[in-house]
């Protein structure tokens, strides 16, 4: 019987193809360590900058920190009750700070620069600190601050010339309310004066002056104005208080003020204009007549340089007859009388180039013909001898 022979077993592979080498784990073991060694440099390198980035937001916020607290002044010079004030604020050395939300120590400093004028101050802060490296990073921030009293900060949204955005009547401010609109870009106002009209422009806010028999604003007419008269004026105003008792009035105190007797001449009220600016042309001030609340307003027309640019005068106004004005600050006389300037502007205008209203003054004696009177306590200025 003939046997069956089983297949032989195949062949095996060459013992050289089975498994991996040591060369080949070698290789491998080689490479990742050079990709664990790149992942780690990245890691550090990811840290180091979060911590910048933490350290150098820090910073900032002492910075601001510093900044706002220059800004909390209340009142613009120091005074007793007022924690600070705007003309405290000055540079400060370099002094230590403790980061809140860091353990990193800084080193802040802070530098003021006063504006030529006077009117505003620029603040500087720097920020440095020693970053884990060694190294030394630093912060700077800087902003402005300007010498506005606080409770006038609603200033800030006048235009720059100091006309309303949203003109009374829709016209320049400077034009008096009762003076009526002839609706063609202009407004006829009677100043107390009769036989005047004063023709102005809507926009600018200049007038010429012109004659007219009308009396009355509310019925006033285009047709009713002759104007042959080509100069330009710009308005000056105010009003004039009087305050002859022998007690000096204080600033807002009308208890004192009268209207009543002899003493109470119309004042004469003039402009004499001055360099820079000195316009050769007739200045027209006019005042009304005294009313109840113990005042006079006065409108003065200044003639103005139109080949200026823009156009301007220079000067300043002038009491005097028939009310007799005290020589000079010593004159106690009780028969003369001294002129207080409560409006807050110098007593000489310089380069006016619009319309100027609210030029106040009180009237007060001379003195009691021994003693001297003064202004009140807050008047600006005494505004001629």
């Amino acid at each position: 019987m003939t046997g069956h022979r089983p297949p032989s077993a195949p062949r095996g592979r060459p013992r050289a193809a089975r498994g991996v080498s040591l060369i080949e784990a070698l290789v491998a073991f080689a490479v990742l360590g050079f990709g664990m060694l790149g992942v780690v440099g990245l890691q550090s390198t990811l840290r180091y900058n979060a911590d910048i980035a933490k350290q150098r937001s820090e910073a900032v916020r002492i910075a601001e920190e510093a900044l706002e607290d220059w800004r909390t002044f209340s009142v613009l010079q120091p005074t007793p009750g007022h924690a600070f004030a705007y003309a405290a604020i000055a540079s400060a050395p370099q002094a230590n700070v403790a980061g809140y939300t860091t353990n990193t120590a800084y080193r802040r400093t802070g530098t003021v620069v006063e504006s030529v004028p006077p009117g505003q101050k620029t603040l500087v802060v720097d920020v440095e600190w020693t970053d884990r490296s060694g190294a030394t990073q630093s912060v700077r921030l800087s902003s402005l601050v300007a010498g506005v009293a606080p409770e006038l900060a609603a200033t800030l949204v006048a235009p720059s010339t100091g006309v309303p955005s949203r003109r009374p009547l829709g016209r320049h401010s400077a034009i008096p309310l009762q003076a009526r609109d002839f609706g063609n870009g202009q407004s006829g106002f009677l100043p107390p004066q009769p036989g005047v009209a004063w023709l102005f422009d809507n926009l600018s806010g200049m007038f010429r002056v012109c004659g007219t028999a009308v009396l009355n604003n509310a019925v006033l007419q285009l047709a009713d104005l002759v104007c042959n008269n080509a100069q330009n004026n710009m308005l000056l105003g105010g009003y004039v208080r009087y305050a002859t008792n022998n007690a000096l009035p204080q600033p807002g105190d009308l208890s004192d003020l009268n209207a009543n007797g002899p003493d109470f001449a119309l004042p004469g009220i003039s402009i004499v204009q001055t360099a820079p600016v000195a316009f050769a042309g007739a200045h027209n001030c006019v005042v009304s007549q005294i009313n109840a609340a113990t005042f006079r307003s006065y409108y003065c027309g200044v003639p103005i340089d139109m080949a200026q640019t823009p156009p301007r005068w220079s000067g300043s106004i002038r009491f005097g007859a028939p009310l007799a004005i005290a020589a000079n600050a010593a004159d106690a006389s009780v028969n003369r009388y001294r002129v207080c300037r409560y409006a807050f502007v110098p007593a000489s205008y310089l380069n006016v180039t619009d319309a100027l209203q609210n030029q106040n003054f009180v009237i007060i004696l001379a003195g009691d013909g021994v003693n001297a009177y003064t202004c009140p306590a807050g008047v600006t200025a005494t505004h001629q001898p």
